[in-house]
């Protein structure tokens, strides 16, 4: 029986070695950057400074701009951006119960809303919004009820107001 002579395995080490430490020092450097970066998107508390509830015991809904919005005459085929800005001036957290419905009064085509934020803790605000715009055919007065609803107990349902005139 003829044995060959077996030899350890030598794998490139002194390749292998500064590849590796440059893999463990490349890793630190992009685990440091994901941290980073993450850092920075992580959302800042709209909560000001200063804030103390209005309400004890319960969320409640605060309108911080105007809760009538007036486009006037807007030319048809021009989007149109309405947003408005709400606080929980509560000390319970309050909850959106779905997006805001819109309700015509006059006109056609309700667009749809959105809220940034489904849920906000006591002193965080936070923007209602919908952009649209009209065409030909659909032009004249527009009134649109902005319906939302939350679990505020003194007020379930606020409307707000959307009012706009298309010209061709």
């Amino acid at each position: 029986m003829n044995k060959k002579s077996q030899k350890p395995v030598r794998k490139n080490s002194v390749i292998a070695a500064p590849a590796c430490r440059f893999w463990w020092i490349g890793l630190g450097v992009t685990t440091a950057l994901v941290i980073a970066v993450l850092f920075l998107l992580q959302p800042r508390s709209t909560v000001p400074a200063d804030f103390e509830p209005q309400v004890i015991g319960a969320p409640s809904l605060a309108v911080l701009s105007s809760d009538v919005i007036d486009h006037g005459d807007v030319p048809v085929n021009q989007f149109v951006e309405s947003t408005f800005k709400v606080q929980n001036v509560g000390d319970k957290a309050l909850i959106f119960l779905g997006n805001p419905l819109i309700q015509v009064v006059e006109g056609c085509c309700p667009p749809e809303t959105s809220v940034d934020e489904k849920v906000l803790e006591p002193g965080e605000v936070t923007t209602i919004r919908t952009r649209f715009t009209m065409h030909q055919g659909m032009d004249g007065p527009h009134d649109f009820r902005v319906h939302v609803v939350t679990n505020d107990p003194n007020a379930p349902e606020r409307e707000l107001k959307i009012l706009s005139n298309w010209i061709s």
